[in-house]
C-alpha cells in the first residue's frame, strides 16, 4: 500500500510530485490515483484544469463534490462496489466544468497490485464523452438517474434510446427508435431481439452480469421486419439500469445510425490514432525508461515503484490502441497485405526473447520449444507477430508467480501449427464460447486486467486471413493451451 500511500505523505518533496504531475500529463487523458481505501490522492493537470479546482480542493473524498448532486449517492455507491470485489469499473456521470456547466464523463479505474500481490489502489482516468454542454437548466432531459422511475428515454435526442426491463423486454423508446426501424408499429413488450436479431439476448445478458457499459459497432444490422435499401449500420451502447439501492432493474440501450463508412474515412480514423494517441504515449514510454535508468539522477525506491506502475500501465495502453488501429485495418476491405516468405517459427521466436523481460519480472519461466529448422511461409510478417505477441502477452498476464508458459510446434505434409501453453488461472467454460468475439472481455479479463477485448478477435481475424484456424482448450485453475494452425499452401 505504501506504493501509492506515499504521494499523500507530507514529507514528500514537491520535486517528486511535480515529476509524478508531469509524467500523468504525458498521457492524453484525465488521470487519477487512489489509495487502497479508495480515497483519491492524486490528479493530473488535465483534471484539476478541467474542473477548475486545485489537488488540496479535491483530495480523499472532496473530489465528489464536483459530481453534480443528483448522481453522487450512485456514483458513491458504484465506486464502493468495486472496491470491496476490487474490480475495474467504468461509471458514467456528469462532472461540474471549471466554468459552472455539467459535461458527462466516464470515469474509469482499474485496480493495482504490489509484486507481493497486495491491493495498492486504482489507477484510472476520465473521458469527456459529452461533445455537448448541458447547462443546469437543461439538465433534467439528459439524466441518467438511478431509480427506475427516473430513468426517461422519452426526451428530444438524436440517438434511439430503448429502455428495457430485467426481462429484456421493452418498456420505453423515444420517437427516433421507430425512425430507424422505419415503422409505427408498437414494440412495448417485445424483447429487442424480436425487433433486431443483431442485439441478442446473449449481448444483453452478459452487460447484466458484468455490469458494466458495452459498446458495439453492428455493421449491417439485421432488423424483423427488414426496411427497404441497405441494411443500416449502427453503433449500439448498452449499460445496466440500477435502483437508488444499487440493485440492477433493468437495461439501457442507444443506437446509433451511421453511414456506411468508406475505406478513405476509416484510413483516416487510423492515422488520427496513430498521431493523436499513440504518439504521446510513446513519448511518456521513452520517458518513463529514461528516468527509471537515472537520467534525473538516482530514484528512491519509492519513486522507482510509482514509475515502474505508470510505465506498465502506458504499455498495456500502447498495446489497446495497437490492438484497435490493426482491428481497424483488418476490417477494412482493400487495404494493401504485405505478404512475404518468412520463417513463421523465428517470428514467434523474437516475440518470445521481446517478451522475456516481463515476464522474468513476473517470476514466470518462458520457455521456447520451436523448431530449429526453418519454416518457411508466404505471411503477413507484422500482423502474424501481432497475434504471437497477444497470446504471449495474455499468457503472462494471467499467469501467476511461479507458473510456466511453453510455445511448442507441430508440423504435417500440408499444415504447421504453434501452441502457446501455461499454467495460468484458466477460461471458464461459458466464456470459451465467446472468448474471440469482438469486444468481448471473460470474467478473467475484468478481474485481473485490463483491456479493449479486441486481442483475441485480432488474432482470430488475421490467422483466418491466412486461411487457417486458432482453438483453445482450458479449465478454469488448470491453464489454458491457444493453438493456431495455418496452411503450408495458402494464397
Amino acid at each position: 500500500m505504501k506504493d501509492i500511500r506515499f504521494c499523500a505523505d507530507s514529507s514528500y518533496s514537491d520535486i517528486k510530485l511535480t515529476l509524478l504531475a508531469g509524467l500523468a500529463n504525458q498521457i492524453p487523458k484525465m488521470a487519477w490515483l487512489s489509495d487502497s481505501t479508495g480515497k483519491r490522492i492524486f490528479f493530473s493537470k488535465r483534471w484539476l484544469t478541467f474542473c477548475g479546482v486545485t489537488d488540496r480542493d479535491v483530495y480523499g473524498d472532496k473530489w465528489q463534490q464536483v459530481i453534480h448532486p443528483e448522481e453522487r449517492d450512485r456514483v458513491r455507491q458504484l465506486i464502493q462496489a468495486a472496491l470491496i470485489s476490487k474490480t475495474s469499473f467504468h461509471i458514467e456521470y456528469r462532472i461540474r466544468r471549471a466554468e459552472g456547466s455539467f459535461r458527462l464523463i466516464l470515469d474509469s479505474g482499474a485496480p493495482e497490485y504490489g509484486e507481493d500481490g497486495t491491493f495498492c489502489g486504482y489507477i484510472g482516468y476520465c473521458t469527456d464523452i459529452n461533445e455537448s454542454v448541458h447547462s443546469s437548466d437543461r439538465l433534467n432531459a439528459f439524466t441518467q438517474n438511478a431509480s427506475e422511475s427516473q430513468v426517461d428515454t422519452h426526451f428530444n435526442s438524436p440517438i434511439a434510446i430503448w429502455k428495457l426491463d430485467h426481462q429484456l423486454r421493452i418498456e420505453k423508446v423515444n420517437p427516433i427508435v421507430y425512425e430507424q426501424l422505419g415503422s409505427s408499429e408498437n414494440i412495448v413488450g417485445k424483447k429487442i431481439s424480436e425487433v433486431v436479431p443483431s442485439i441478442t439476448d446473449e449481448i444483453l445478458e452478459e452487460v447484466l452480469r458484468a455490469r458494466s457499459k458495452l459498446h458495439i459497432t453492428c455493421a449491417n444490422v439485421v432488423l424483423a421486419k427488414p426496411k427497404n435499401g441497405p441494411a443500416p449500420n449502427w453503433t449500439v451502447a448498452i449499460w445496466p439500469v440500477t435502483d437508488s439501492k444499487g440493485v440492477i432493474n433493468g437495461v439501457c440501450v442507444s443506437t446509433l445510425e451511421q453511414d456506411n463508412p468508406k475505406s478513405e474515412t476509416i484510413n483516416e480514423v487510423v492515422a488520427a490514432l496513430v498521431h493523436d494517441l499513440k504518439s504521446p504515449l510513446l513519448g511518456a514510454e521513452k520517458t518513463f525508461e529514461a528516468l527509471l535508468q537515472g537520467a534525473a539522477g538516482t530514484l528512491d525506491h519509492d519513486l522507482e515503484k510509482i514509475l515502474d506502475v505508470l510505465k506498465r500501465g502506458n504499455h498495456s495502453m500502447l498495446d489497446m490502441i495497437q490492438n484497435l488501429i490493426e482491428v481497424q485495418r483488418s476490417d477494412v476491405e482493400g487495404v494493401p497485405r504485405f505478404v512475404e516468405s518468412t520463417d513463421v517459427f523465428e517470428t514467434a521466436r523474437s516475440t518470445i526473447k521481446e517478451l522475456k523481460a516481463l515476464a522474468n519480472h513476473n517470476e514466470i519461466q518462458l520457455i521456447d520449444q520451436l523448431s530449429a529448422e526453418p519454416e518457411i511461409l508466404q505471411i503477413e510478417r507484422l500482423a502474424m507477430k501481432r497475434v504471437f505477441h497477444n497470446l504471449l502477452n495474455n499468457a503472462i498476464k494471467f499467469t501467476p508467480r511461479g507458473g510456466i508458459i511453453i510455445v511448442t510446434c507441430k508440423k504435417t505434409p500440408s499444415e504447421v501449427s504453434i501452441s502457446v501453453s501455461d499454467t495460468g488461472i484458466g477460461i471458464s467454460k461459458s466464456d470459451q464460447k465467446n472468448l474471440f468475439k469482438k469486444y468481448f472481455q471473460g470474467e478473467r479479463s475484468r478481474r485481473r486486467a485490463d483491456g479493449s477485448g479486441l486481442g483475441l478477435y485480432l488474432c482470430k481475424t488475421i490467422v483466418e486471413r491466412h486461411g487457417g484456424t486458432i482453438s483453445v482448450e482450458s479449465e478454469e485453475g488448470s491453464g489454458s493451451i491457444f493453438k493456431i494452425t495455418l496452411p503450408r499452401n495458402y494464397n
